[in-house]
């Protein structure tokens, strides 16, 4: 679907889902709410049919205008909803203190008067369009509305799709390395300006070469990556520099002298190796500032400049010493990448993939990007036509624009089509926080889960498809292989951005927008229009809080980091974030690297919100106390400027407030659904209470010492409960298995916790829902009841057990489990004592048929006296998985030559890793393991691979092998002949392991990486 017309569509649907949850009941607009409901339907049916036609100028332009009268009815609706939700508070706070209500019968019924004649009005343009709609030849095709599903079934999603592709440029590498470590004696610097167009590679080689070690070794900790775009603000780029090298923002540095002044103290006697990417500045003057100062930055000399750049020019005006040009990949280069993003290729579709390998033009962007495309592409019918509709034999930069939009076009659903059209509100080259990035779809409405689904499982579905799809890239992981940071290239970038804008002439209203010192400022006519602003509080004029106070119509979402820069209550009020009321969602955020809090409890005052706020986050707060008006979640209201409670608020998130050390009070908002309290250093006692929450978060409440008795008798609709990383907590209070609305429970790493609480004793109900246990690294617990793990296991899918040293009665749960029919999927049992069935007697009656995924870890406190019951135990759990089981991990001891033989009768094993165990065992085992894909072996001490271990694994595709200290060959080239399907050879930590160069020359198609270091081909 077009950008437009995906936007148009989602648009569409939230509006007729509002209009049926509650506008066609309120009084007086019933048929004219009816008729747009009509019309918004019969839009959408035409919208499926214009997007294949949206080449033509007149549906482009009834595109435009569709979208025009879209925007209107859903600022009209957000009014009317604005006055009901009015209406409401009022009523409430009518009951509460008798004061006469300001929504009078009169106003009533004159802003129904008035909002009727504007439905009646949008209506009429509705009709008009679907009129036009009939004779441009428009087909009226029905559809249901989009689902989140679609991307279920159009996609597969795997961790393994987010390693990093790289192919064709290692001699690249080694020359630019050799360029920057290699400087002649007496030169200040080595300057290297990499050339070459959009999506060539740059700066993915420049990384590789940043983190070689050679570099590393060179240069150490000052090394310096900047991103500088289109924008050469020599200002903005020195605090760049500073911030990189600091890590602390230079937020009260106000003249440029002084913060080149830090940058000189901190790089005065250090050899620096400093990157600027994607350079387009052309302005000799500002080139020749700011090579002066770095060139006296340091006494040091050796030091290295890289910059790449898209233009010759650029190049020519920095004057390098090395003007380097990246040259095209081979087609050969570009299928090995294709090959490598599909994962699996059946050699009868190599011959579609070298011609499309040949579209691609020597360019690795287009590679992965129409790699990731062809990976959810199933037939040839598909390839071929991808190869012969989609992509041309145009020029690189129109063909890689083509490609990008290929891969934007089959995003299965318009929803996520939406949500990476709004990635494009961060400045390019913006380090995006996966987390963040999630919450604000679901702010933004992006994210409609199916039954049992969350919002945050479909935001984190989506995330991977664009990450599979190359439209996100990976930034930061953490040492578990999960993302934690993306970027967006910049020729996605700009995709996005047409997406978002989806007018040439800027006609169509901006929704979002990120505000900070280096973009622009709000123009007036696209002020109106917004729905989410991001604004970063700078020092200029124009990014003041103060350029808030104009934004009267401003809706939504707003977001204000670097409060710290806001001097005082004065300056706040400038903002009117009172005079707001169409303001749902605030995000107040200072800086936490600061020393002091200076003003951060004025500057809060005067961020009062209208009374109708709906979600409301405060981070980084360092003030002692907060200001009233969050104290007693209550503002000043109405004519006689009376207190009146925040009614509307649903959720409340309190992250980093690290001098208070108390919870506001709570208990009067009836409609609160969500509290997330994270980081409150020195909170010792939660002393509000709350009622009717469906969500609570408690994380790193280092202080805290209790929760109080009545929390789980007092919220019996709770779903979604996680405390973790409170290191003073002892118990959880009672109540916990009441719960039963609750879906997922995680207790992680609360240290001194020795209960969850007694079970209830009741008579055992059956509405029960627990889809999701996970407790970990609770040292000190020493039970959790049986009786408590009776009531879930019917509804349990994913539990998991981790690093509970102290638990005792662990084979009385696995007998729990084993007799429940459970429909668990995902069993994790890691750092438990005993490992065992407390009767392990009839396998026969366990039910494990639907587990997927097993990881079990049988060394905590064995002994060989255990070891038979714990091999019954294991073996006993396989039996009944063996048609169902597609992952296991399995750590065993050292110097306990065991491994279950039920493997071999694991049907659908695909992933395998063995850790710890015997080998021999493994002889007749792993001979039938075809359909396996991963095999990982830890920590196996052999000083050899037996021959027959790869023999039958004709679906292998990667093998690892990880702390194997005595091993020193791989198998012959005749054990390996069958694994035909072999891409990648993963050795980490096996310093004895020797590859000679016969055995890497005939495994020329195989991915070879020692302790995270490409291995290449002599």
């Amino acid at each position: 679907m077009d950008g437009g017309a995906a936007a148009i569509e989602v648009l569409l649907q939230n509006l007729i889902n509002l209009l049926n949850d509650e506008f066609t009941l309120h009084q007086g607009l019933k048929s004219d709410a009816r008729k747009l409901q009509c019309n918004l339907k019969m839009i959408r049916a035409y919208l499926r049919d214009a997007e294949k036609k949206c080449t033509t100028e007149t549906v482009k332009i009834w595109l435009r205008e569709l979208e025009a009268v879209a925007f209107d009815a859903d600022n009209v609706l957000d009014e009317l909803s604005y006055h009901l939700l009015h209406k409401k508070v009022n009523k409430m706070k009518s009951s509460k203190d008798k004061v006469p209500s300001c929504f009078s019968s009169f106003n009533g019924i004159s802003r129904r008067r008035n909002m009727a004649l504007t439905i009646k009005q949008i209506n009429a343009d509705f009709d008009s369009l679907n009129k036009r709609a009939f004779d441009l030849g428009l087909q009226n095709m029905v559809v249901n509305a989009p689902a989140a599903a679609a991307a279920h079934t159009s996609i597969e999603t795997d961790s393994s799709s987010l390693d990093p592709i790289f192919i064709g440029r290692d001699d690249d590498v080694s020359k630019l390395v050799d360029m920057l470590t290699e400087i002649q004696d007496g030169k200040v610097f080595s300057m290297v300006a990499l050339v070459g167009m959009g999506g060539i590679g740059k700066t993915t080689l420049t990384k590789r070469v940043f983190n070689h070690e050679r570099v590393k070794a060179r240069f150490g900790v000052s090394r310096i990556w900047v991103h500088v775009s289109q924008t050469f603000d020599l200002t903005i780029l020195f605090k760049k520099i500073l911030y990189k090298l600091t890590k602390r923002r230079s937020d009260e540095v106000e003249s440029r002298h002084e913060i080149l002044e830090k940058i000189q103290e901190a790089l005065k006697t250090k050899t620096y190796l400093l990157v600027l990417d994607n350079i387009w500045n052309e302005n000799v003057q500002k080139w020749e500032y700011f090579m002066n100062f770095m060139s006296r930055v340091t006494s040091t000399k050796g030091n290295g400049i890289i910059i790449t750049t898209r233009r010759e020019k650029v190049a020519s005006i920095v004057n390098p010493f090395y003007n380097y040009h990246l040259k095209l990949l081979s087609d050969q280069d570009c299928f090995s990448i294709i090959k490598a993003k599909v994962v699996v290729l059946p050699s009868y579709f190599e011959w579609i993939g070298e011609m499309i390998a040949t579209r691609c033009q020597g360019l690795p962007l287009a590679a992965t990007v129409v790699g990731g495309v062809l990976r959810s592409s199933k037939s040839i019918k598909e390839w071929r036509f991808i190869n012969e509709n989609w992509l041309s034999d145009g020029k690189g930069g129109e063909n890689i624009s083509k490609i990008l939009k290929l891969s934007y076009d089959h995003l299965p659903s318009p929803l996520l089509k939406k949500c990476f059209a709004f990635c494009s509100v961060f400045p390019k080259g913006w380090e995006i926080e996966k987390h963040e990035l999630i919450e604000l779809w679901m702010a933004e409405e992006f994210l409609h889960p199916s039954r049992g689904e969350d919002m945050e499982s479909v935001g984190d579905m989506y995330f991977n498809v664009l990450l599979q799809n190359s439209l996100l890239q990976v930034q930061m992981i953490d040492d578990y292989g999960n993302v934690l940071k993306c970027v967006v290239h910049d020729l996605v970038h700009d995709l996005a951005s047409s997406v978002l804008s989806n007018n040439a002439d800027g006609g169509t209203p901006y929704r979002y927008m990120f505000l900070k010192e280096e973009s622009s400022p709000i123009p007036k006519e696209v002020a109106k229009h917004l729905r989410t602003l991001f604004l970063e509080v700078g020092k200029e004029k124009g990014y003041q809080i103060e350029e808030l106070g104009r934004l009267k119509n401003l809706k939504g979402t707003l977001e204000i980091r670097n409060l710290e820069k806001v001097h005082d209550n004065e300056e706040a009020l400038k903002a009117n974030i009172f005079g707001k009321p169409n303001l749902f969602d605030l995000v107040f955020e200072w800086n936490d690297g600061r020393e002091d809090e200076t003003n951060d409890e004025s500057v809060l005052e005067g961020l009062q919100p209208h009374v109708y706020l709906k979600k409301l986050k405060i981070s980084g707060f360092k003030g002692k106390r907060f200001p009233t008006w969050v104290e007693k979640m209550e503002v000043r209201y109405g004519p006689q400027d009376s207190c009146v409670p925040l009614y509307s608020l649903i959720k409340i998130t309190f992250c980093k407030c690290s001098e208070i050390d108390e919870i506001p009070t709570l208990e009067h908002l009836p409609n609160l659904k969500s509290l997330s309290l994270k980081k409150l250093k020195k909170v010792r006692f939660i002393n509000t209470s709350f009622n009717y929450l469906t969500s609570l978060e408690i994380e790193e409440l280092h202080a805290l010492e209790c929760l109080p008795q009545w929390l789980f008798l007092n919220n019996k609709n709770l779903s979604y409960l996680r405390i973790s990383k409170c290191h003073v907590l002892r118990e959880l209070p009672d109540g916990v298995d009441t719960l039963n609305s609750l879906e997922y429970l995680h207790i992680h790493d609360c240290e001194n916790l020795t209960s969850i609480g007694n079970p209830s004793g009741g008579a055992r109900q059956s509405q029960w829902i627990l889809h999701e246990l996970s407790i970990k690294g609770c040292i000190e617990l020493t039970e959790l009841p049986c009786q408590m793990l009776e009531s879930w296991a019917p509804t349990i899918e994913d539990l998991k057990l981790e690093g509970l040293r102290s638990l005792k009665n662990l084979p009385l749960l696995i007998d729990c489990l084993s007799k429940s029919a459970t429909p668990l999927t995902q069993l994790t049992i890691k750092g438990v004592p005993k490992l065992m069935a407390a009767n392990s007697g009839s396998v026969e009656s366990w039910h494990f048929s639907s587990l997927k995924s097993l990881e079990i870890d049988v060394s905590v406190e064995w002994s060989r006296e255990d070891s038979v019951g714990i091999a019954e135990t294991v073996e006993g759990i396989l039996q009944r998985c063996r048609n169902s089981l597609t992952s296991l991990h399995l750590k065993g001891v050292e110097n306990w030559e065991w491994v279950p033989q039920s493997i071999h009768n694991l049907t659908v094993l695909d992933k395998l890793r063995l850790e710890n165990t015997g080998i021999e065992e493994l002889r007749q085992s792993i001979q039938n393991l075809t359909l396996l894909v991963e095999l990982k072996l830890e920590n196996i001490g052999i000083e050899e691979l037996p021959q027959w271990l790869l023999g039958n694994l004709s679906s292998l595709t990667r093998l690892y092998l990880w702390n194997c200290n005595k091993l020193k060959c791989l198998p012959s080239m005749d054990a390996m002949k069958h694994l035909t399907k072999l891409k990648g050879l993963y050795i980490s930590n096996c310093p004895e392991l020797r590859i000679d160069s016969e055995w890497r020359n005939h495994h020329q198609h195989v991915y070879i990486e020692v302790d995270g270091k490409h291995v290449r081909m002599s």
